[in-house]
């Protein structure tokens, strides 16, 4: 991320940002979660992958199918 926004490693540096984190998740688990959230009423159509996770409901989604 340093490379590709040169203001990122500032914000490091200075503590304004922690450094990312990032989760390996089980295959086809975006596909599960807007599967998931269609049934519950959400359109297909204006959903969109989930990059940061928002809310308690995508934490306890996600984090519960975390590879080990």
């Amino acid at each position: 991320m340093r490379e590709a926004n040169g203001k990122f490693a500032g914000y490091v540096d200075t503590g304004r940002l922690k450094k990312p984190v990032a989760h390996w998740l089980q295959p086809e688990t975006a596909i599960l979660y807007r599967d998931m959230m269609v049934f519950k009423g959400a359109s297909a159509n204006q959903l969109k992958p989930v990059r940061i996770i928002m809310n308690e409901r995508q934490r306890k989604f996600f984090f519960g199918l975390l590879i080990e």
